[in-house]
């Protein structure tokens, strides 16, 4: 489970929440994630996304590209349909820490339905 910001293009910002299952072998195999933005408005949208983590020689997670769809949104998201890319920085975890933080860029590409 992660949880933080993300800040969008358009400046605005959302809290995201992710629940991630990794499966690991010295740190490299592959993911899968749900991902909900919740915004200041309380509108939220939902994505499902499958990914490829990759390792350091030591065994460490060290970067991840995952792909998905939008899954659900609410609010002035109802209806959002849509896919998103991601690409991922995992940093070593710091004394404490279960899991490194993380970096990500990514696009999402939606519709939303017509008013």
């Amino acid at each position: 489970m992660r949880e933080g910001v993300t800040v969008f293009q358009n400046g605005e910002w959302a809290w995201s929440k992710s629940t991630t299952i990794r499966d690991l072998v010295k740190g490299a195999g592959t993911g899968d994630a749900y991902t909900t933005y919740t915004f200041l408005d309380g509108s939220t949208v939902t994505m499902h996304r499958k990914g490829k983590i990759e390792a350091t020689p030591q065994g460490d997670p060290s970067a991840a590209t995952w792909t998905g769809d939008i899954v659900n949104g609410t609010g002035r998201f109802q209806g959002i349909k849509g896919t998103v890319t991601f690409s991922t920085k995992i940093f070593p975890p710091e004394t404490g820490e279960s899991g490194g933080k993380t970096l990500s860029e990514g696009t999402l590409v939606y519709t939303l339905p017509g008013k």
